[in-house]
């Protein structure tokens, strides 16, 4: 089954298309790579977080 649902990552708000399937698992969600790269964003695995360049342009960027 898939769903359709708006992901709300600090202050972005991005519309994604979750499948669901009923299983014990360690993981809330899994963003695959074709995600990641769409919303522009660099995963840290180290630090368990997703980095965001600011949409302001002025070069910071957002951690969440």
């Amino acid at each position: 089954m898939s769903k359709a649902l708006q992901l709300q990552v600090g202050s972005r708000s991005i519309g994604t298309t979750f499948f669901v399937i009923d299983s014990i698992s360690n993981h809330n969600v899994l963003l695959g790579r074709d995600w990641i790269h769409l919303n522009s964003c660099i995963p840290s695995f180290l630090h368990q977080a997703l980095i965001f360049l600011a949409s302001s342009g002025k070069g910071g960027m957002e951690v969440y």
